[in-house]
């Protein structure tokens, strides 16, 4: 039952990680262009 329940946060957690591994990127992306 645990399981369960720690699997759905676990999953939301990986997710949300990836998010802003993504938004971090974009950003240094961004800056990048506007160094250039």
């Amino acid at each position: 039952m645990t399981n369960g329940v720690i699997t759905p946060f676990s999953q939301r957690n990986s997710q949300i990680s990836l998010l802003g591994l993504f938004t971090k990127i974009w950003q240094s992306n961004l800056t990048l262009c506007n160094l250039l």
